[in-house]
């Protein structure tokens, strides 16, 4: 595993070399990165029960939200990736947000399952790895809470930077 201020210096350049920012400004400073070592056993065992609920209680809802008024602020009808979806929360935030398509991705199959209380005609959520699984381009990628529970936070900033479309955008929240 890389030393945290080598983790953090590849992040950044990613970031400056694959974005273009739209918002009002990006942060990098260097931060301590450790990345959540969970075993997929143990997320699913989480996520079965209930000890992740927490993430759609009411103090969750501003972060959930202001990605979702970004989807909306850039308009249009976007295809939206959200890598990480975890139960599918960010999908029920987008409620009378128009999108065209939404696609969730997380490597837990008990949180993919409940997230598929979401599905609907534009929705589909998919267990799977993000840095492998042919997933096609969009207009936006959501990256919610993801950075930290990756081992290698480049290697998926890289690949975010294949699945974008040329004037796509990266919604992330850290």
């Amino acid at each position: 595993m890389r030393d945290g201020a080598g983790t953090v210096q590849r992040l950044r350049s990613r970031l400056l070399l694959r974005t273009r920012v739209r918002a009002l400004g990006v942060r990098l400073g260097v931060i301590a990165y450790e990345p959540t070592t969970w075993s997929e056993e143990l997320w699913n065992e989480r996520y079965s029960n209930g000890v992740l609920d927490y993430f759609g209680a009411l103090n969750e809802l501003p972060r959930y939200s202001i990605l979702a008024g970004y989807v909306s602020y850039f308009g249009g009808e976007p295809d939206i990736l959200d890598v990480g979806c975890g139960q599918g929360l960010f999908r029920h935030r987008l409620e009378g947000i128009p999108f065209r398509r939404y696609v969730g991705i997380d490597p837990t199959p008990s949180a993919i399952e409940l997230a598929r209380r979401f599905d609907d005609e534009r929705t589909e959520f998919v267990v799977g790895d993000p840095l492998e699984t042919d997933l096609g381009t969009f207009d936006r990628v959501v990256c919610n809470e993801v950075f930290s529970m990756v081992p290698d936070p480049a290697a998926l900033l890289d690949r975010v930077g294949e699945l974008l479309r040329p004037d796509g955008l990266l919604l992330t929240s850290i």
